[in-house]
């Protein structure tokens, strides 16, 4: 019980410090995107330029960001000790001029990143590793209810992406706390809800209840074929890559023999870095 109202203590300022920062970037991109509404023909043109610009940034200045999403979940399972802050102006800069100059982004992603690289700083202040976890999952929630405005679902769905079909119910007050403290905290500071208005509102109905039913089931569905199609195609990657490897290190040996320990640490130096 103390270590839970501890973490509810701690879940507040994270709340209002990933609101804050959720505020100030939904609110700067939606002025860019009517920006680049009334000037379509301005940007796009430059847009594979601004993505070059972006990747050299990446390289240059922020090696490691670039795996974003793969940083939250191996700090997660506690394979990473800590996310870099730099991670926050880089993917919030890099979305905003995506939206800017005509590229497809989303916002669920930055959420999720600026939320949990924040959150995991804080943590690393408590000193067990579970209560670093459920910091993380609080961030997370916290940065997706502070952009779209919605405290209940970034709860629940903080509680279950870091471990498929896992929900962490420890984390739920901790969570909930940090998600009410993003979602008010932005809306003080004048961030507006995504909204898309529905022409009509369909009646409940028995009928209707079956059809989302069986939509959920398909979603469902889909959701898991397509991580098991992802793990495998990861999976194949990884052994194709290994086995060219393979095969240029024995041609190597066989026919230059001098180049052998060029290739073998090159391969070396890959495998490290993958």
């Amino acid at each position: 019980m103390k270590k839970t109202l501890v973490l509810i203590a701690v879940a507040v300022p994270t709340g209002i410090a990933v609101g804050a920062v959720d505020a100030v970037f939904g609110r700067v991109l939606l002025y860019l995107g009517a920006v680049r509404d009334a000037h379509t023909a301005w940007f796009l043109p430059f847009l594979g330029l601004i993505g070059a610009l972006m990747a050299w940034a990446y390289k240059r200045y922020g090696a490691g960001c670039e795996n974003g999403m793969g940083m939250v979940f191996e700090a997660s399972h506690a394979e990473r000790e800590a996310i870099p802050l730099r991670l926050v102006p880089f993917v919030i800069c890099a979305t905003w001029l995506t939206h800017l100059f005509g590229g497809s982004a989303g916002r669920e992603g930055v959420a999720v990143q600026l939320g949990a690289a924040i959150s995991h700083r804080i943590g690393g202040w408590l000193r067990d590793a579970e209560s670093q976890r459920i910091m993380l999952i609080a961030g997370i929630a916290a940065g997706f209810s502070g952009l779209f405005g919605t405290p209940f679902a970034a709860t629940a769905f903080a509680m279950e992406v870091l471990t498929a079909g896992k929900l962490e119910h420890r984390a739920l007050l901790p969570a909930a706390v940090a998600a009410l403290c993003a979602s008010t905290t932005a809306g003080l500071l004048g961030l507006e809800k995504f909204s898309f208005p529905l022409a009509a509102a369909p009646e409940w109905s028995a009928e209707l209840a079956l059809e989302l039913t069986a939509l959920g089931i398909v979603f469902g569905l889909t959701g898991a074929a397509f991580a098991f199609c992802l793990k495998r195609a990861k999976n194949s990657r990884k052994t194709a890559s290994k086995t060219r490897s393979c095969a240029l290190l024995s041609w190597a040996s066989l026919s230059r023999p001098s180049c052998t320990c060029y290739i073998a640490a090159d391969i070396a130096v890959s495998a490290r870095t993958s």
